[in-house]
């Protein structure tokens, strides 16, 4: 099984499935030892709608190998097909050679054991076809109803009952054939197996079904058997396949006709329902009843339309006949009507070796039927002799197949135009949330079908599918009444979509006019412009009716016709006029009765639906004819939509009809063309009609357009009102909004919805049923700016919005601002550091050659000055809107001038220890190696580096932070934090070594020594800037990062400030006394004391001790002269390095 899924993944055969619905999957062994894969559908059958789609006919595919003599069987390993082979023995093996070609190239491979190539008979679908017909083999005992085991004629007989499951061969079919002799019934015997073999040749026999009485019967031999339990039905073939079909009914006969040179043959559904169905017996006719008349007037424009071709100059010396049947709204009664004309045909015609090629029926063509189930029964025996048949109103999407009904066509598109007009309807006014009710037939399940397939394509749910019976005195009417009932008043839906004849749709509203249910009613064109419906009580209370009708013309005369209606004359009959005009003008007791309550002003006068029909002029005195009598009854119930393309049928049958037999104005009456010639024609051709030119599409149809029909009951009588058109070709709805007026608060377009409306900020989030959803606020960031939105939208970069926003706002900028109080505060600090320095580097201008300024440094206290000046201005850099340049320079503006601030302080503390801790030695490599501008050069330089490659490689930038939702914040994003991070760790480096030298010189002359000072700056650096780091990294979206970085240079550099500059200035300024020469020489000395008596601790001893007693009380200049000379010496050459240090 895995093998047999991968492969079949890998070719395309299968796919994966996303259904929640899973089945059966499991191997049945074959008789080849082969496996044969089976899927278990039990469960699915049990929920699927039977018949709810057309399928095709076992009996069709019959059809398709007719006069066929050369068979090939091919049978597949891993697909199956049926192949329609050619005659001709050459091109049987041409198109065998194409097709394994095809199934080569496809990957499709035979199983050669099972192949049967160019043999005289095969069997297919239980039957064996051979170029001597078809006959009918059963073996009930196989495994598969309805297949053969034995070759025709070798087969034991059995027991008919055994053989009720024998439907499929058969179906609905009436085929007539000959036989050869008697049908042999014996009972088998024991196991032995029992065949049924029905061989066929004899020209004078037949056998029809019989639907009521179970049995087979012949018409001359009289032959009846009896079956037990269940129809069976029988394909019988004569030898040449498909002979003409004959009936032995004699009660079937048209109900109205005119001889001419060539019939139409016609079929209207004229009575609405049979009334004997259940009990009628074989030998009866179908009774039908209710006369409609809407198909009345059908009929009549046909023969109003024959009429005016046989007055007019289009087919001279021809004069059209017709031949009009009743099919009472019944399917085997349209049937038996279809058999009838056919039947004619063929005695008319007979010959005794004719062939279908030779049959020319005397029915040239044949109009009708009006509903879509009954052309269909019809077609399928037309298209046998290929008669062509044109339907006035079948409008079902099956009878597009040309396979299955090649001889139909139609004067009206098909329903899938009129479904994708009701569909641009609905999406118009915003409905999705619609309810449809069809009937059980073909044409309510193709429209059914088409509309679903339109709903999920444009996102469109029902709220309910009901099917209806398609006859009116079907026994489950009333129980299907209810249930439709229940699920009006229970749905939510506003919208209904009704395809149901008007007989059984009146029952419905009636019922929804007692039960006061008001909906917007979308009528399909079976009653879109019922007079039937439009004349039912209170009919206005039902809501609000469009209807879709095709699109109608004028039919020049037709209303002066029905107004003048008189017995047929020249040998014409008319039976449903008869009873028209009895039904019309006939004073029945009934109707006396009825008006003997009316004059004596009762008013619980009983009356049937007959009694609505009665003229004025019934029971009066000054009839005498009741079949000369006329009155604008028949032209109020017009339905001009289908007496046009009724008109257009004829006129299209009678145009082709010319094109064959007449040539420049003379027309042959005696040519007998076949109906296939009538056929092409009426394909090819274009016809005119009021100056209108139509034509019959590749698929049989005229593509007129609709009508879009309001109804309009302002004066509680319904008005059939054109608001509106639908063009096929474009797709385009026309319509006139303001002429309808909605049964609704306020006159307002219906909500027909699952769900409310999901106003501006919110989205819908569906259900398991697409169109149901539940309307959820749009998160922060998102909105919705009109109703309905599947999902919300996302706002720009630069805007905001908070939750359920239908629009968004703009996001303001923020960043550190110039007129934050913070920043300006920050700002007067920078101000009061940049004016200290200016004021500290002036003095030390003025007082560059006193010994402070020198013991501070001398010169390079220029650079100090400049470069502290130069890190507080560029704080300045860290307040208002970043821009790309500052972001580049402002970090390594500070990075470069701190450095150089550090590589100072780091000379100057080198210097004091070189000068103070060498020996000669140290004097000899200070002398060579100390050159302090060549080392803030190369300290410097070092950092430049790492600026240069940090902003070449990866440059600062400004950065916009959205985590806010109502701000934007602007930063510098330091591109890399890495980077960043060694500059400052540069930084670091060189302010410890400045510590480390600070601690080692601590014990230096007090006047020189400055490591406290070195230290506490230092230090204060250091410890600023390893706080900085982690608030600065936790605080990367903050528009107060870079107030840190300025707090933590504006620390830096007043530690700087502090501990090396403003010491000096308060000895300059304050400290006279202390800034000459001599204090610092004495400082020297006193150093060099605590030196000596750390280097000679016995001379101190001894020497002092002896010293300090003569000079006591005595000035310090007159007790160095007790020194020694060694001791002088040493102090002379001290005092000389430490000034040419200075």
């Amino acid at each position: 099984m895995s093998t047999y899924v991968k492969e079949n993944l890998e070719r395309g055969f299968i796919r994966k499935s996303t259904s929640p619905a899973g089945v059966g999957f499991f191997f049945v062994e074959k008789k080849d030892g082969s496996l044969w894969p089976c899927i278990n559908y039990r469960g699915l059958n049990q929920s699927t709608v039977k018949n709810k789609l057309p399928l095709p006919l076992i009996s069709e595919l019959f059809v398709r190998i007719r006069g066929a003599k050369i068979f090939t069987k091919v049978d597949l390993h891993k697909a199956y097909n049926l192949i329609r082979i050619c005659q001709d023995q050459t091109t049987h093996q041409k198109h065998v050679h194409q097709v394994l070609l095809q199934l080569r190239g496809n990957n499709l491979y035979d199983k050669l054991e099972n192949c049967v190539f160019e043999g005289k008979s095969l069997p297919f679908l239980g039957c064996i076809v051979s170029d001597h017909g078809l006959p009918v083999v059963l073996n009930p005992y196989s495994k598969c109803p309805g297949s053969f085991t034995a070759p025709m004629g070798t087969a034991d007989v059995f027991e008919v009952k055994e053989i009720l499951d024998f439907k499929k061969v058969g179906g609905r079919t009436f085929l007539s054939g000959g036989l050869e002799g008697v049908l042999n019934l014996k009972r088998g015997t024991g196991n032995q197996r029992r065949t049924l073999i029905l061989p066929l040749s004899s020209e004078d026999s037949f056998f029809s079904r019989d639907l009521r009485r179970v049995g087979l019967r012949t018409c001359k031999t009289s032959l009846k058997i009896t079956m037990f339990f269940n129809l069976i039905f029988f394909a019988l073939f004569s030898k040449n396949l498909w002979k003409p079909i004959l009936t032995c009914d004699t009660y079937e006969h048209a109900v109205a006709q005119l001889s001419g040179d060539y019939i139409i043959g016609g079929i209207f559904p004229i009575h609405e329902g049979v009334s004997n169905i259940l009990t009628r017996r074989y030998t009866q006719d179908f009774k039908c009843s209710g006369l409609q008349l809407r198909s009345l007037i059908q009929v009549l424009s046909m023969i109003h339309a024959i009429e005016n071709i046989n007055n007019s100059t289009l087919l001279p010396g021809i004069t059209l006949g017709y031949e009009i049947y009743d099919s009472c709204s019944y399917g085997l009664k349209a049937t038996q009507a279809t058999l009838k004309m056919i039947s004619k045909s063929v005695v008319m015609n007979r010959s005794a070796n004719c062939n279908h090629t030779e049959l020319i029926p005397n029915i040239k063509a044949v109009v009708g039927e009006e509903f879509s189930e009954f052309s269909i029964i019809i077609s399928r025996i037309l298209s046998l002799h290929l008669i062509p048949q044109i339907s006035h109103a079948s409008s079902t999407v099956t009878l597009l197949d040309r396979l299955r009904f090649p001889s139909f066509f139609r004067t009206i598109p098909n329903d899938k135009h009129q479904t994708e007009a009701m569909v641009t309807l609905i999406r118009r006014y915003g409905w999705n949330w619609i309810g449809v009710i069809a009937t059980d037939d073909d044409y309510g399940s193709s429209a059914s079908s088409s509309l679903y397939f339109l709903f999920k394509q444009y996102g469109i749910c029902t709220a309910f599918t009901k099917t209806i019976p398609a006859h009116v005195d079907h026994p489950d009417l009333d129980h299907t009444l209810n249930d439709i009932t229940n699920e009006l008043i229970n749905s939510s839906t506003n919208v209904v979509i009704v395809f149901v004849k008007s007989p059984i749709l009146s029952k419905l509203l009636e019922r929804m006019i007692r039960l006061n249910i008001s909906k917007t009613w979308i009528a399909s064109d079976i009653w879109a412009n019922s007079k039937e419906i439009s004349t039912i009580h209170n009919i206005q209370k039902i809501g609000t009716i469009i209807g879709l009708n095709f699109k109608s013309g004028l039919v020049p005369g037709f209303s002066q016709y029905l107004e003048n209606l008189k017995p047929p004359l020249n040998g014409a009959t008319n039976e449903f006029l008869q009873e028209y005009k009895e039904l019309r003008f006939g004073c029945t007791q009934e109707y006396r009765e009825y008006l003997k309550c009316m004059n004596s002003s009762s008013i619980n006068c009983v009356h049937d639906q007959s009694i609505l029909l009665k003229s004025p002029l019934a029971c009066h005195d000054n009839v005498t004819n009741i079949y000369l009598e006329n009155d604008d009854f028949l032209v109020q119930n017009i339905e001009l939509s289908t007496v046009y393309s009724t008109t257009l049928a004829v006129t299209a049958i009678a145009q082709a009809i010319r094109n064959i037999v007449c040539k420049q104005d003379t027309c042959d009456k005696d040519n007998t063309f076949i109906p296939k010639m009538l056929l092409e024609e009426i394909q090819r051709g274009n016809y005119t009609y009021n100056n209108n030119t139509f034509y019959f599409t590749s698929s049989g149809e005229v593509l007129s357009g609709y009508d879009i029909i309001y109804w309009d009951t302002a004066d509680s009588t319904v008005k059939f009102q054109l608001i509106g058109l639908y063009d096929i070709h474009g797709r385009n709805l026309t319509l006139e909004d303001n002429a309808i007026f909605w049964n609704t608060e306020n006159n307002k377009v219906p909500f027909s919805n699952c769900s409310k409306t999901c106003v501006p900020g919110t989205y819908k989030k569906h259900s398991d049923i697409t169109c149901c959803y539940a309307c959820v606020s749009c998160a922060e960031g998102y909105y919705a700016p009109t109703s309905d939105l599947a999902q919300c939208l996302k706002c720009l970069d630069n805007q905001w919005s908070s939750n359920g926003s239908h629009q968004c706002n703009n996001r303001t900028k923020e960043y550190f601002h110039w007129n934050n109080p913070f920043a300006i505060t920050l700002m007067t600090f920078s101000a009061i550091g940049l004016l200290l320095v200016s004021v500290i580097g002036i003095i030390f201008v003025k007082y560059i050659d006193t010994p402070a300024v020198k013991a501070a440094g001398g010169s390079y206290t220029y650079i100090l000055n400049i470069s502290v000046l130069v890190s507080l201005a560029g704080t300045a850099l860290f307040i208002g809107e970043p821009v790309q340049i500052i972001c580049q320079i402002r970090q390594p503006l500070f990075g470069i001038s701190f450095t150089v601030i550090v590589s100072c302080i780091l000379i100057k503390s080198l210097r004091i220890i070189l000068a103070f801790e060498s020996g000669s030695r140290g004097q000899k490599v200070m002398s060579f190696a100390f050159k302090p501008l060549f080392i803030i050069i190369f300290l410097t330089s070092i950092q430049l580096v790492i600026c240069l490659i940090w902003l070449f490689l990866m440059s600062p930038s400004v950065s916009i932070i959205h985590k806010i939702p109502q701000l934007l914040i602007l930063q510098c994003d330091e591109g890399s934090y890495l980077v960043f991070g060694i500059m400052l760790g540069y930084i670091g480096l060189l302010a410890f070594i400045c510590f480390l030298l600070a601690y080692r010189g601590r014990k230096l002359p007090e006047k020189y020594n400055e490591a406290r000072c070195i230290t506490f700056s230092m230090l204060v650096y250091m410890f600023v800037w390893i706080l900085f780091i982690p608030i600065y990294m936790n605080n990367t979206s903050s528009t107060y990062l870079s107030a840190v970085q300025i707090i933590a240079i504006l620390a830096s550099n007043y530690g700087v400030i502090g501990c090396h500059l403003l010491p000096v200035c308060y000895i300059i300024l304050f400290k006279h006394e202390r800034n000459n020469r001599e204090w610092y020489l004495q400082s020297i000395q006193s150093f060099f004391k605590v030196r000596r008596a750390t280097f000679f601790p016995s001379q101190r001893n001894s020497k002092f001790q002896a010293q300090s007693f003569q000079c006591s009380g005595s000035e310090n200049d007159h007790c160095t002269q007790t020194w020694s000379k060694n001791e002088r010496i040493f102090s002379i050459k001290a005092r000389r390095r430490r000034h040419k240090s200075c």
